[in-house]
């Protein structure tokens, strides 16, 4: 199993549940797993990491307040050295492209199998040449 137990991931879903299936997906890579539950929230969280940063960010799209895309714009600006993922239940003919096109780095459509979000963690933070 992939280790992470050295790296910062951050999740920002509106959906417990979902945050609550994540944390049991990843249990084995040993990361550090943040919650935040809406993209205000994501925003304060990542202005208050001043030592340590987080290492991957997993994004919503559809969420109250601000949505994945504004968020995207925002961090693409303040943090642009950080992966963002877009995980979402939006998985309509055309979004992924879009979600690329906004600044993701990667996209991933629920439900998907904990093999598929792994690889894509792993390829996220261990790029290869």
């Amino acid at each position: 199993m992939l280790d992470l137990s050295d790296k910062i991931i951050l999740l920002v879903d509106d959906d417990k549940d979902f945050c609550f299936l994540i944390k049991m997906m990843l249990k084995k890579t040993q990361a550090q797993l943040k919650f935040v539950y809406n993209g205000e929230e994501a925003i304060n969280f990542m202005d208050q990491q001043v030592n340590r940063k987080v290492d991957l960010i997993l994004l919503d799209i559809q969420m109250p307040l601000l949505s994945g895309y504004t968020v995207i714009e925002i961090f693409k600006k303040k943090f642009p050295d950080i992966p963002v993922m877009a995980v979402t239940a939006f998985g309509m003919i055309g979004e992924r492209e879009k979600c690329l096109k906004s600044g993701f780095d990667e996209y991933l459509s629920k439900p998907f199998e904990e093999l598929n979000l792994v690889n894509l963690i792993d390829r996220l933070l261990n790029p290869r040449a």
